[in-house]
């Protein structure tokens, strides 16, 4: 069979394929080679030698290695989580000069290659690295891509950061440590000129940092940590608007008090124990790359939910108003589906022109067995018959 060497795009995803031919590295013009949710251990050893392949999908796979490459390649996003790599070739981060996004997550990596020596030429704007076994001997390869704007790092081993070179990461936006083995934040990271998202639950941090240090933080998720009792006010910075200290018994203060001394409305959630409702939660919403909130979140007595409006920020405050108004007028007495359509109803014709997607989960206690209870008139009748109630089966005998 002849080589197609015309096709641009290849789309072989979800299926059961456990190879690739090899004739794949014979096209002259793929742009965009989508082989994600297969059954593949390896890919063909010239794949990295074609120069047209911009846009690489390998996601969710067994693939153990990659092949080395031998030139420069034009790799605009490459996407490997969810596979068996424990290494990445030695000159894949130097060859991949023109690269922007890079997922390498739920792998088996310890370590990273050498990027290459010109800064100038390491063009990475995306990083996501979770799940992966790497520990804070990659950071001094992480400082010298300059371009970093997203760098997730969660789910590794993480014991410190080395906060020595932090500041070359002028352009970084949004910082993920959440769920290494960390105990402090460096102040270094505060003084990132453009972080606007950190997320470090999941840690063993014992102290809150100096928010008010950054003056372009908006989330700050500090969940599920090791903070102790808070004598005095944190001080946070003037664009916060979103802090989450979720799961940190020993933290003992109110929202109220971090409020005074802060004149901006400041979204605070579940601080300590303060909360005693049965539906715990962490931190849900966040503004990712817009402006404006596009999730929201309801929690109103054992009713817990969410609202996803895609792009639009407007139709789910709406919902999360109008939803938390339906079930606090049911009283307890409430159809979680009847709730639905009756906000469906309530919200017209921006409802069914715009859309959104939401979830509601309704939380109950129900114990297996039941007490029993006696007043005395029942008691002396057992009694005067000689009877018993078994506490094994609760029957009277």
């Amino acid at each position: 069979m002849p080589v197609p060497i015309h096709l641009v795009f290849i789309d072989i995803s979800h299926n059961n394929f456990d190879s690739l031919p090899d004739w794949i590295c014979d096209l002259p013009q793929i742009d965009c080679l989508r082989i994600n949710n297969n059954r593949l251990t390896h890919v063909p050893e010239r794949l990295f030698n074609v120069q047209s392949i911009r846009f690489l999908c390998c996601e969710n796979n067994r693939i153990k290695s990659l092949p080395n490459p031998s030139d420069e390649l034009n790799l605009v996003s490459c996407v490997l989580y969810n596979n068996q790599l424990t290494e990445l070739p030695v000159d894949f981060l130097r060859k991949c000069s023109r690269l922007r996004h890079l997922n390498l997550s739920f792998n088996r990596l310890t370590s990273l290659p050498a990027v290459n020596t010109n800064v100038e030429q390491n063009q990475l704007n995306t990083l996501r690295m979770s799940g992966n076994r790497l520990d804070e001997t990659v950071v001094p390869i992480l400082m010298k891509m300059k371009r970093l704007r997203t760098l997730d790092l969660s789910r590794n081993k993480l014991r410190y950061f080395d906060d020595s070179a932090l500041g070359s990461l002028i352009l970084l936006e949004e910082l993920n440590l959440s769920s290494n083995e960390l105990t402090a934040l460096s102040s270094s990271i505060f003084s990132l000129p453009s972080l606007q998202v950190l997320k470090a639950h999941s840690n063993r941090i014992k102290l809150i940092p100096n928010l008010s240090l950054s003056h372009t933080l908006q989330l700050v998720d500090l969940s599920n940590n090791e903070l102790g009792t808070c004598a005095t006010n944190i001080a946070t910075g003037t664009s916060l608007s979103l802090l989450d200290l979720t799961c940190n018994s020993a933290l003992n203060f109110t929202s109220g008090t971090l409020r005074k001394s802060y004149k901006k409305p400041l979204a605070l959630f579940d601080i300590g124990d303060q909360r005693h409702d049965r539906v715990e939660m962490g931190f849900s919403e966040t503004s990712g790359i817009r402006n404006k909130l596009c999730i929201r979140r309801v929690h109103c007595g054992d009713v817990f939910g969410m609202i996803d409006g895609s792009s639009n920020y407007e139709l789910p405050r709406k919902i999360q108003l109008m939803l938390k108004q339906s079930i606090m007028s049911k009283e307890n007495d409430y159809n979680l589906s009847e709730i639905l359509l009756e906000v469906h109803e309530m919200l017209g014709e921006p409802g069914e022109r715009l859309g959104a997607t939401a979830v509601l989960v309704g939380t109950h206690l129900e114990k297996l067995t039941e007490p029993v209870e006696l007043d005395e008139e029942q008691y002396d009748q057992i009694r005067f018959a000689g009877g018993f109630v078994d506490e094994v089966n609760g029957k009277l005998r």
